[in-house]
C-alpha cells in the first residue's frame, strides 16, 4: 500500500473533522509511509446554512424530525460524484479509495473502495430515531445501499451495526474488526496510578455530549441535586453543551460547549477534565456517546452508562469498570452513581477501565484494517 485517496466530510488535516477520526486515521497512514491524497467532500457552509434555515424548516412541517439534510439531496450527490470522478482520474496511481462514510464508492475506475463509518442511514433512523424512513429519505438510503454493495470492503466501528448491515446486505464484504479506537490527542503520557491519585481526590462528575443528549444531562443534574441534599457536594462539568441550552442551571454545573482538540487551550481543558474526573456519566438510553466514553475509560475513569446494544456487545453484560444504569430515572441513577463512588474497589474500577481500552490505539486499529485489504 503506497498511495490512498482519502475522502471525508471535513478537512482531514484538521482534528475538528468528525470527532478527530479523519485526522488521526490519515496521520497513522502517513506514519507508515503511505501517501494520502485528501479530498474534502463536505458541503459549502453557506449553502448548507441556507438549506437548514429554509428548506429543512419547511420539510419539518410535513416530516417531523426528518434527517433529509443538504448532503442527502440528489444535487449534492451529483456535485460530490464529480469530485470523486476527477480525483480518481487525477490520482490514477492510487492503490485504494478510503471513504469515511457509507455514502459513496468509486464507480469511475478500477481503484478499489473501502468504506469506513459507524452506522448506515437506515440504522440511524430505525434504531436511534425509532421510526421508519420518510419517503423523502428513501432515495438516499438506496444510494447508500448501492455503495455498500459495490465497495470492496466495508468496515463498521460497532459490532451491532455491523451485524445489522451483514443481515441487510448478505453479499457485501462487511466487517467489524473486533475492537474500537480512541481518538486521543493528549500530549502528555500518564501512568494509571498517577491518574487514580488525581481522581480519588476529585469531586468532578463529567458528562460529554451534544444537545441531542440533553435529557440525559438534565436527569444527571437532578440526580446530583438529590445527592447534594445529602451532603455529597460533587461538581458537574458538561462538555458539548452551553448554559443557554438549559432553562436554568444550579451553581454546581459548569458548561464548556464543544472543546476543539486542535485549539491548544481547549485541548488542555478537555484533557484536564478527562484526567481529573472522578466519574464519567451518560445515562441517555439507546446511545450514550461511545467515543467520549471509551476515551474517559482510557484515562482510568469509571463510568455509569445505559446498557445500549453496541456498548454491551463490545464490553459484555457485566462490567468491572463502573455499572450499567438500567432505568432512566433519578433514583436509579443516584443508586448507580453511589455504587461506584462509595465502592471500596474504586481504584480497581479505574484500573479496569484503562485495561479494557488500552489496546484501542490507532496504530493497532490500522494494523488490523490494512490486513483486511
Amino acid at each position: 500500500m503506497k498511495e490512498i485517496i482519502f475522502y471525508s466530510y471535513g478537512d482531514s488535516n484538521k482534528a475538528s473533522a468528525w470527532s478527530n477520526v479523519p485526522y488521526l486515521f490519515t496521520k497513522e497512514l502517513e506514519n507508515r509511509g503511505i501517501l494520502v491524497r485528501r479530498i474534502d467532500i463536505s458541503p459549502n457552509r453557506f449553502i448548507n446554512k441556507i438549506w437548514q434555515l429554509t428548506v429543512a424548516r419547511f420539510l419539518n412541517c410535513f416530516y417531523p424530525n426528518h434527517e433529509y439534510s443538504w448532503i442527502r439531496t440528489s444535487l449534492f450527490r451529483w456535485l460530490t460524484e464529480r469530485k470523486i470522478k476527477r480525483s480518481v482520474a487525477f490520482y490514477h496511481t492510487a492503490d485504494y479509495c478510503f471513504v469515511t462514510c457509507f455514502d459513496y464508492y468509486n464507480r469511475y475506475s478500477d481503484i478499489p473502495t473501502l468504506l469506513f463509518s459507524d452506522w448506515t442511514f437506515n440504522i440511524l433512523i430505525q434504531s436511534q430515531k425509532g421510526r421508519e424512513l420518510y419517503s423523502i429519505e428513501k432515495s438516499f438510503a438506496r444510494k447508500q445501499a448501492e455503495a455498500i454493495r459495490n465497495a470492496q470492503v466495508v468496515i463498521s466501528l460497532f459490532p451491532k451495526s455491523a451485524a445489522i448491515m451483514q443481515e441487510a446486505y448478505p453479499n457485501a464484504n462487511i466487517r467489524y474488526l473486533g475492537e474500537n479506537v480512541i481518538n486521543n490527542l493528549c500530549d502528555t503520557e500518564y501512568q494509571t496510578e498517577e491518574l487514580i491519585s488525581k481522581k480519588e481526590k476529585s469531586d468532578i462528575i463529567l458528562f460529554i455530549g451534544q444537545k441531542k443528549y440533553i435529557e440525559g444531562a438534565k436527569l444527571l443534574i437532578h440526580a446530583l441535586m438529590g445527592m447534594r441534599d445529602k451532603g455529597k457536594n460533587y461538581q458537574l462539568h458538561i462538555i458539548g453543551m452551553r448554559e443557554n441550552d438549559f432553562c436554568q442551571l444550579p451553581d454546581f454545573v459548569k458548561c464548556y460547549g464543544y472543546l476543539h482538540k486542535d485549539i491548544p487551550e481547549e485541548n488542555r481543558m478537555y484533557y484536564q477534565l478527562m484526567t481529573e474526573a472522578k466519574l464519567f456519566v451518560n445515562p441517555t438510553p439507546v446511545w450514550a456517546g461511545f467515543s467520549s466514553m471509551i476515551e474517559a475509560m482510557y484515562f482510568a475513569t469509571p463510568i455509569v452508562v445505559s446498557p445500549y446494544e453496541d456498548f454491551v456487545a463490545t464490553f459484555g453484560k457485566e462490567i468491572t469498570f463502573g455499572c450499567y444504569n438500567n432505568e432512566f430515572r433519578e433514583d436509579s441513577l443516584i443508586e448507580s452513581i453511589e455504587y461506584v463512588l462509595n465502592n471500596e474497589k474504586y481504584a480497581v474500577m479505574c484500573r479496569e477501565a484503562h485495561r479494557a481500552t488500552e489496546g484501542y490505539t490507532w496504530k493497532a486499529y490500522v494494523d488490523k484494517l490494512l490486513k483486511t485489504l
